[in-house]
């Protein structure tokens, strides 16, 4: 049975990613986006790492210091596989900002070791690169 849920955020404008992303009129990165996704997905579900994002869209900008409302449902996880899916929407002024999918692992799982799972809670620990 999918559970749900809904974290308010804000990427913040003293965000180091957003200097120059534009100089007159600052938007939010779409990688920034997808870092306060997978952080609202922790705050929601717990401890999860990071298995990729599947299919993404973009549909609108957002501004830095714009609350915006990131709702995702965990699906269930597939007999076999040691990765579940999350799908979000993220909204802000009754605007949808974006929408996708995005695969976790539970960090606590046997392959998520086997993966090489770092032992941090942060994005920087979770992207690959």
């Amino acid at each position: 049975m999918p559970m749900s849920d809904e974290v308010l955020r804000v990427c913040p404008a003293a965000h180091p990613a957003l200097a120059g992303h534009f100089p007159g009129n600052p938007i939010v990165p779409g990688v920034v986006l997808l870092e306060e996704v997978f952080l609202a997905a922790v705050a929601a579900f717990g401890d999860i790492e990071l298995a990729g994002f599947p299919a993404v869209k973009f549909l609108g900008l957002l501004r830095p210091d714009e609350p915006f409302a990131v709702r995702l449902t965990r699906n269930g996880r597939d007999p076999g596989q040691d990765r579940a899916e999350i799908s979000f929407v993220c909204t802000s002024g009754g605007r949808t900002i974006s929408r996708g999918r995005m695969a976790v692992r539970d960090r606590r799982s046997p392959r998520s070791a086997e993966h090489g799972a770092a032992s941090g809670t942060g994005p920087a620990d979770t992207f690959p690169g």
